[in-house]
């Protein structure tokens, strides 16, 4: 009587291990997915002149409007100018060098300039590369440029194939351990990892797929998959 007691001790123990375990991991990943969302602000740094921080997306959606801003500074003495002391214009071209859009004058907010530019714009999946040329009024301080990079997709998504991959591995792997060691609550927890793997696919996409079918096919098998885990655990260990 006492191993057995034992023995459903240590089982419980390995489960309250299993379950922080692997809600560390998934917590984990789910925030770096989240952080990636926002883009980053990208800078280049000049000794003299003008300096430019602008936006740096890394994807944007098909067909969507998007908002670009940027702002822009004097290298010499780290102050910040607007279009009054500055003339700022900004361009997006394809990969193919193509111009898709030229604002020849930029205007500001305050020190953040703002471009506006409409979702057609974007109707095109691939490669575009942004921009930005600023030349003091004066013509005393030298001027700035910087150029972005950033992919049109379907979703506008940033998960990626390699990362989803790890996360469908983590999932399942939970699955497996449940089976293997016959535990009904650690199948429950690996079906809802899966359960958010696919909602995450399905909210965010994966970004090296163009065609959104293939991402949402993948987003609901994921998900019914999990969804079946989780009930027949739940069925099992209730029975």
């Amino acid at each position: 009587m006492e191993t057995i007691f034992k023995n459903l001790e240590e089982r419980k123990a390995m489960r309250l291990r299993l379950v922080s375990f692997s809600l560390i991991l998934l917590v984990t990943f789910s925030l770096n997915i989240i952080s990636a969302v926002p883009p980053v602000q990208s800078t280049i740094v000049a000794p003299e002149g003008l300096e430019i921080e602008a936006t740096n997306f890394k994807y944007l959606k098909q067909n969507t409007y998007q908002i670009f801003r940027f702002r822009v500074y004097n290298a010499t003495n780290n102050v910040f100018l607007n279009d009054t002391h500055v003339n700022c214009s900004m361009g997006i071209i394809n990969d193919m060098g193509d111009y898709i859009y030229n604002q020849p004058t930029v205007t500001a907010t305050g020190y953040v300039f703002i471009v506006n530019v409409t979702g057609g714009n974007f109707s095109e999946l691939g490669i575009y590369h942004q921009g930005i040329n600023c030349i003091t009024n004066n013509g005393i301080t030298a001027g700035g440029v910087k150029t972005l990079s950033f992919e049109v997709i379907p979703s506008g998504f940033n998960i990626t194939v390699g990362l989803y991959i790890i996360l469908l591995i983590l999932s399942m792997g939970i699955v497996i351990l449940g089976f293997y060691i016959q535990d009904n609550w650690v199948i429950v927890l690996g079906g809802f990892a899966m359960i958010i793997v696919g909602l995450l696919t399905l909210f965010y996409g994966i970004a090296e797929f163009k065609d959104a079918v293939y991402t949402w096919s993948i987003g609901l098998i994921t998900l019914m998959l999990g969804a079946y885990f989780s009930i027949r655990g739940s069925v099992e260990s209730l029975s």
